[in-house]
């Protein structure tokens, strides 16, 4: 192309371009940090956070059928139910055939591979195959599972699955570990163990390994964690009875018709039978903060903590253990495997006891019946064992004097930002601390001891904070978190419990909580009918504490730009965090 020389009237023409090129970015950007000045003036805590950057990517479709659980061999008793699970497109027809049962596997919001966010459609599939009755062991071979997508079919296997009829011919578990050879945690030569010979032959056994191991029903499909089935005790032993694989977790079946994580115990497969156990009620005292049970035991056994009577209901997103009122009159201390027991040691009438009771069913299991003082008047407690044959349960009294609360600013650190938000520059984790700092000084300055989990931002893992909770033993513990999800128009704030002694605190905090959003939105607000997100029973770790009233609160949504914009002005952290301290006043006030 050759040159040619601009004429004047093309020179103007050019700088009138130029010119014009040049207001129109700088108006663009003087509207940016206009909009960005507007939005930084409400946002008086000065909440910031590193920018975030997003790649833009194409998210490939799930194969017909991309991957399916257990891969690992399953053994079990007649009757076990036993989860299987795939991995395939949405709007796949998928069953699964072991032996000469064909079950169909439906469609589930459940995340059980780690590649699901792999796949813009991927969706997990499950169906429970229940192990026929059989009176001897049978090797059903391997399953397989079927995915039928758009007219293509794809097959893939899984774990060799065996029905054990007989614990004695339990060879199929033994082959999934070997014995290293592990001596117990608990060397004591007073306590009976699986490692010593006592005469009676040979089983399967496990040895919990960690402290407050989670167990769920033996009879479901699922890991979903269970209220009414609390942790098993570190160094406690339980028989084998079967072994699967969930989420790609191996899992045991025990005896005590529970599962639990392999991760969680050694495996003994050449464990020696013990005698039935045996114990005793040493004594009762009453420390002022709660009533101590202390029983002495032949062996550490499994065992169960429930409030009795309670009722559940089935409510959000279709969990089973909601709760309308604290209704307990007395609560069951389950130990298995024990025959005989002695013992009443008179109860302290100052605390929230009033007398215990030996129950027990023939020789497999004995219960000690613990009775409240009042209906419904139950505080927490905690379980555990000293390592010398002593098993300690401490029932809390209501609590009394300076009350000591412990707040738990969700998330936190360079990894853990929690939710996005409608704004770039704001996280989560900077809202919730600068919540939880609020609510710790209104709480002081109403005479309350106020602990933190954690007062910068700072990684604290969720095991920790369980643990802090568990040992620095607070009245009560709140989590305090924000809500985020896709949708930029929702907007409100729910509170979750766990534990049936746990719903009080949550529903007076969010009382509390959805007064204040009712009395600050105008009742014609599109936020205002969505306030209300109610109260409900969800399995959060945070909430998974037996020691005291635990909760979870979403104090609202950052996701919406109205929301976040109230939420994080300075005048919406102190309307939150008045609530808060309210609700919490309110609940202490209920006690009596």
């Amino acid at each position: 192309m050759t040159e040619k020389q601009l004429t004047s009237a093309q020179k103007k023409t050019v700088a009138v371009l130029c010119i014009a090129a040049v207001l129109i970015i700088a108006f663009a950007v003087l509207f940016i940090m206009s909009d960005k000045s507007g939005i930084q003036q409400e946002y008086e805590s000065g909440l910031t956070a590193p920018e975030r950057t997003t790649e833009a990517t194409t998210i490939p479709s799930c194969p017909v059928l991309d991957d399916v659980e257990p891969k690992d061999p399953t053994a079990a008793p007649p009757g076990t139910m036993i989860q299987i699970a795939a991995l395939a497109p949405s709007g796949a027809k998928v069953t699964a055939q072991i032996g000469d049962k064909t079950v169909e596997l439906e469609e589930s919001d459940v995340v059980c591979f780690t590649q699901q966010s792999d796949y813009a459609d991927a969706r997990t599939f499950l169906g429970i195959y229940t192990m026929a009755y059989s009176d001897k062991s049978k090797d059903l071979g391997n399953y397989s599972v079927t995915s039928e997508y758009n007219g293509q079919t794809a097959t893939l296997q899984g774990g060799d699955m065996t029905i054990v009829a007989d614990i004695v011919s339990y060879a199929r578990i033994a082959q999934i570990q070997a014995d290293a050879g592990y001596t117990s945690l608990y060397p004591d030569a007073s306590l009976l163990t699986p490692y010593t010979n006592h005469g009676l032959g040979k089983t399967v056994m496990c040895e919990v390994l960690r402290d407050h191991a989670e167990v769920t029903s033996a009879v479901l499909g699922e890991d979903k964690s269970d209220p009414l089935y609390t942790p098993l005790l570190k160094g406690c032993f339980d028989t084998v009875t079967g072994v699967t694989n969930i989420g790609g977790n191996q899992i045991y079946i025990l005896g005590s018709r529970r599962k639990i994580y392999a991760s969680y115990c050694k495996f003994i497969p050449s464990a020696y039978v013990m005698p039935s156990n045996s114990v005793s009620l040493l004594d009762a005292f009453d420390d002022g903060d709660s009533v101590e049970i202390r029983i002495k035991t032949d062996r550490i056994v499994p065992t169960a903590v429930q409030l009795q009577p309670q009722g559940y209901y089935t409510g959000y997103d279709s969990r089973r253990y909601n709760v309308n009122a604290l209704e307990c009159e007395y609560l069951d201390l389950t130990l298995f495997d024990t025959a005989s027991c002695s013992g009443a040691p008179q109860i302290p009438q100052t605390g929230a006891v009033s007398y215990s009771e030996w129950l027990t069913d023939g020789g497999t299991r004995t219960i000690l019946r613990v009775h409240l003082k009042n209906k419904g008047g139950f505080y927490g407690y905690a379980i555990n064992y000293s390592g010398n044959g002593i098993i300690t349960l401490s029932i809390n009294s209501k609590p009394s004097g300076v009350r000591t609360v412990m707040l738990d600013p969700g998330h936190g650190g360079p990894s853990d930002s929690g939710t996005y938000s409608a704004f770039p520059d704001i996280y989560e984790k900077s809202v919730n601390l600068s919540i939880a700092q609020t609510v710790s000084s209104i709480l002081i300055s109403r005479g309350y001891n106020v602990l933190l989990t954690r007062n910068d931002d700072s990684l604290v893992t969720l095991n920790q904070r369980n643990l802090d909770a568990r040992t620095q033993v607070p009245d009560i513990f709140v989590s305090l978190h924000c809500d985020g999800v896709d949708s930029s128009s929702e907007t409100g704030t729910h509170s979750f419990y766990y534990t049936s002694w746990s719903m009080p605190l949550a529903k007076a905090i969010h009382g509390r909580l959805r007064y204040m959003y009712q009395t600050t939105y105008p009742a014609n607000d599109y936020r205002y009918s969505k306030i209300d997100k109610g109260v409900h029973f969800w399995p959060y770790q945070v909430a998974r504490i037996e020691e005291c009233p635990a909760v979870l609160i979403e104090c609202g949504y950052l996701t919406n730009r109205d929301e976040c914009a109230f939420i994080v002005s300075q005048s919406g952290i102190s309307a939150i965090a008045e609530a808060v301290a309210n609700g919490i006043d309110d609940y202490f006030a209920s006690l009596g």
